[in-house]
């Protein structure tokens, strides 16, 4: 089985915070620290340690930055051939982080921007049994590999974040779009506060031409819906202390199970328990858990 992930690889600038500046305001933040992130490496990064064999396409800078980040693919088990350094500065995240785990997050794309379709990424792309993709690279090359993965039949999911307007465009061509609860508000105006919203969000996705929505919902689990129905499977219960990465970390692990079982409910709840483990643990691709630690949660008899 291999996956290929195409997307962002930054460095993330990790700044807590008691809590969030108003405009015109100035807050004090503690110790700064600099960790290897972005989406597209997050995803590749969790897909490689649930044991998936993985390749990452991307751009890193000629910077130590870019040298730090191929280090924390290198050593997770994921593999760098489609990876691709530019005469620029490696990505950087900068995110803010309040005690109680929430954060919010501005990107420079650097390197990102320069991304382009390789020879070598189409061949390996023709191979794969799933291409993970999200929007912090350019949405031409997002729409070039997706009709790509078309071409050789291979499912395709999309992560749409950083949403835009242009994503809208991309649903009817992807197998699953994967979408949080702040991005399928932003595609469709319903906002998302429960199971129900939840459904009527997803409905309306279908219908903007959407095959398959994984809506993730945080510490309320995530819904799958298609032409079919809709099926829930809620969270695990945990001490949540940083939600960085946690969406990457679900997507990767939902990835790694349905191509491994296609089973839908199985894929929810792996996604889930990845997802959990992503946020006892501050920072991006350090808090992504073993294949080992997912299963010892899944077996854990404790409510979830």
């Amino acid at each position: 089985m291999k996956t290929i992930v195409a997307g962002s690889l930054n460095i993330d600038f990790v700044i807590p915070i008691d809590r969030f500046p108003g405009p015109g305001e100035t807050v004090l933040g503690g110790n700064l620290s600099f960790t290897p992130g972005g989406k597209g490496a997050n995803q590749a990064v969790a897909a490689a340690k649930l044991g998936m064999h993985t390749l990452m396409a991307g751009a890193i800078g000629n910077d130590a930055y870019g040298k730090q980040v191929r280090e924390s693919l290198e050593s997770s088990g994921v593999d760098t051939t489609l990876l691709v350094t530019q005469a620029a500065t490696t990505g950087v995240a900068l995110i803010h982080l309040t005690s109680d785990g929430e954060n919010r997050i501005i990107v420079c794309p650097g390197a990102n921007e320069h991304f382009e379709v390789s020879e070598q990424l189409r061949a390996q792309l023709a191979t794969a049994d799933a291409l993970m993709l999200q929007l912090e690279i350019p949405i031409d090359r997002v729409a070039k590999l997706i009709d790509l993965a078309n071409e050789h039949h291979v499912p395709v999911f999309l992560d749409p974040s950083p949403v835009r307007e242009a994503a809208v465009a991309l649903l009817s061509k992807v197998d699953w779009v994967m979408p949080n609860e702040h991005e399928i508000e932003w595609m469709t105006g319903q906002s998302v506060q429960d199971v129900k919203t939840a459904r009527i969000a997803i409905a309306k996705l279908l219908q903007l031409g959407a095959k398959r929505v994984v809506l993730k919902m945080g510490p309320l689990g995530a819904m799958v819906g298609d032409e079919s129905g809709f099926q829930h499977v809620p969270g695990f219960q945990v001490n949540a202390v940083d939600t960085t990465a946690a969406g990457d970390g679900f997507g990767a692990g939902f990835v790694t199970e349905w191509v491994q079982t296609g089973d839908v409910h199985r894929a929810l709840r792996y996604g889930n328990a990845v997802g959990a483990l992503v946020t006892t643990k501050v920072g991006a691709q350090v808090s992504l858990p073993s294949r080992e630690a997912v299963s010892a949660l899944l077996q854990d008899p404790s409510p979830t």
